[in-house]
């Protein structure tokens, strides 16, 4: 069996690079491979294809080159500064390490069992949310919790404490279910599982979430460096998880 990875999802921005550095600390210290995947954004691209585009920064003001031609250069030219970082921080921590290329989103078919898909500050398109095998690990550069979004897969649990270990956070669950008695069992379950992997003083709490939007603002609330979430409701949860989090701070 092929080890387990940590896939980060990367946008070619200033964000990922400067994230790179702890997701291979977060590697060395779960044992896992670190494959980083650079998405491209294919409507950048269609927008580099129009005859009238141009590229103006805001700091400099002087109209730049902005073709499919100059767009594939800028990506090359990323992609080499992420190995770059890669090879030094994986190299110094003896982590083995890949970089793909993703055109939009990142294929469900990239991730097999046993994988975490790390995503940065923005998220890349909704449809990069994993199969249920693989829980979702979010990361911000800055806040002052972990918290997990518990709905009854216990490597979400493991995988959330190891993460709150190595970044020295505090950890809370949130215990996610469509009826008060299964909220309340999965918190009571949550505290037991976290108590017999050595974290016995954990905040708990069960939230009844039929359509999804009372969780974002209930962690957003607690200023998270860092979120866990289980699999099963991803692909839902993810899109308005991402948006109050990028709120947090403002």
């Amino acid at each position: 069996m092929a080890p387990s990875r940590l896939l980060v999802a990367l946008e070619p921005a200033e964000d990922s690079l400067a994230l790179l550095e702890g997701y291979s600390r977060l590697a060395a210290a779960l044992k896992r491979e670190l494959v980083g995947v650079l998405v491209a954004d294919p409507a950048l691209r269609h927008a580099a294809a129009l005859p009238f585009t141009r590229l103006q920064p805001l700091r400099s003001g002087i109209v730049a080159e902005f073709d499919p031609a100059s767009t594939e250069r800028a990506l090359r030219i990323f992609a080499r500064r992420v190995e770059t970082r890669l090879a030094e921080s994986c190299g110094r921590l003896q982590v083995r390490w890949s970089l793909q290329l993703a055109e939009g989103t990142l294929a469900a078919s990239a991730l097999a069992e046993g994988d975490v898909l790390a995503l940065g500050p923005r998220l890349p398109p909704a449809e990069a949310a994993p199969a249920a095998a693989c829980p979702v690990l979010l990361m911000r550069r800055s806040g002052r919790s972990l918290v997990v979004v518990y709905e009854g897969g216990r490597a979400t649990l493991e995988l959330a404490r190891a993460v709150a270990e190595r970044e020295r956070l505090p950890l809370s669950v949130v215990a996610v279910a469509r009826s008060r008695p299964k909220a309340s069992r999965l918190a009571e379950e949550a505290r037991a599982v976290l108590a017999s992997l050595g974290s016995p003083d954990i905040e708990t709490q069960g939230l009844i979430d039929r359509d999804g939007d009372g969780l974002p603002a209930l962690v957003a609330a607690r200023e998270p460096r860092a979120v866990v979430l289980d699999a099963c409701r991803t692909e839902t949860r993810l899109p308005k998880l991402v948006a109050a989090l990028a709120a947090v701070g403002r």
